[in-house]
């Protein structure tokens, strides 16, 4: 599983998706890999996981809040 962070490495989201990284690959049986993918404001990532096939495991950290 892609854990995408649709900001660059070192920030907040960061460090954040690396924590919980691990117990998550343990509770759902399967490695995660957080993958960074910074620039316009986080929509370069969005666009990725969007276009990810439905099929793959995708999920994504934003740290927008409303």
């Amino acid at each position: 599983m892609n854990l995408m962070v649709p900001y660059p490495a070192g920030g907040l989201s960061d460090a954040i998706a690396r924590v919980v990284e691990r117990p998550l690959g343990k509770a759902l049986g399967q490695m995660v890999i957080v993958e960074n993918l910074g620039g316009a404001g986080g929509s370069l990532g969005a666009q990725k996981m969007l276009g990810a096939p439905a099929a793959a495991a995708t999920c994504t950290r934003d740290r927008r809040t409303s």
